[in-house]
């Protein structure tokens, strides 16, 4: 099967690199030595993601022949997840720096198996990571440059506002006239939860990947639509039906290392 290569008219063609995550500690902090990307508690981080479930094939046509799309609804549909995330302050290699917005495009996959001499150990979600997008003079995009991952540059926010028992998010990803407008609600209490995740470029054959700790407050009921104007990620990938979750993590924080 040939491996998809996605255009975006805004975007250069991709390349697919993988995204896994680990269960965190209380700090979110790495104890064998200093971490790599690190979010930490004096300031944690917010993110929003929205899902849609979408037919096996299509998305073994995008993470390509090396791994597999993990089935995540009846028997033929898996899970795409666009992820916005928003934060005050990160530390990269012990470095301070201020002041970032992302979006990342996820599909989730199975745990992949004898790619890696030694990988991770309890990795409970692994992802491909077609493209992630974030302003190319951060420092944050230079490690994800080093390590062979995607990233374009478009203009990401994301707005929280809390009235009452709600919290109003409102996401926008832009460039030039092309825009994609994410506006939803949540009214559920958040749960508290932790992962621990593996993200994997797809540079064969020489992959590389970084993985790590990540803790949230995590809202799970969310309603909203999505808007887009112009061409944007969804309508490159032909997707125009309504996502089927919105999922709001506060307080986040992250200790990953690139390997």
């Amino acid at each position: 099967m040939k491996h998809l290569i996605i255009r975006f008219s805004f975007l250069i063609s991709l390349a697919v690199p993988v995204f896994i995550l680990p269960s965190c500690d209380n700090t979110g902090g790495s104890t064998n030595k200093e971490t790599d990307l690190l979010l930490n508690e004096d300031n944690p981080a917010t993110a929003l993601t929205i899902g849609w479930y979408l037919p096996l094939d299509y998305l073994q046509k995008i993470v390509g022949p090396d791994f597999k799309p993990k089935t995540a609804k009846a028997d033929t549909l898996g899970v795409l997840k666009l992820v916005i995330t928003r934060g005050e302050q990160y530390v990269l290699k012990g470095n301070k720096h201020e002041n970032f917005n992302s979006a990342t495009l996820l599909i989730e996959v199975n745990k992949p198996k004898g790619l890696f001499k030694s990988p991770p150990k309890n990795i409970d979600n692994a992802y491909v990571c077609p493209v992630t997008i974030i302003s190319e003079s951060l420092p944050m995009a230079k490690i994800f440059h080093e390590y062979g991952f995607v990233t374009e540059q478009s203009m990401v926010s994301l707005q929280v506002n809390e009235s009452d028992d709600r919290i109003n998010v409102e996401a926008i990803i832009s460039s030039g006239e092309n825009k994609l407008i994410a506006r939803c609600f949540f009214e559920d209490l958040p749960i508290d939860d932790r992962s621990h995740i593996m993200v994997v470029n797809q540079t064969r054959p020489m992959y590389k990947y970084f993985h790590g700790h990540e803790k949230y407050n995590r809202y799970l009921s969310g309603k909203g639509r999505i808007d887009a104007e112009g061409n944007t990620l969804l309508t490159t990938l032909g997707i125009q039906m309504i996502p089927y979750f919105f999922v709001l993590d506060t307080e986040l924080l992250w200790a990953y290392d690139f390997e």
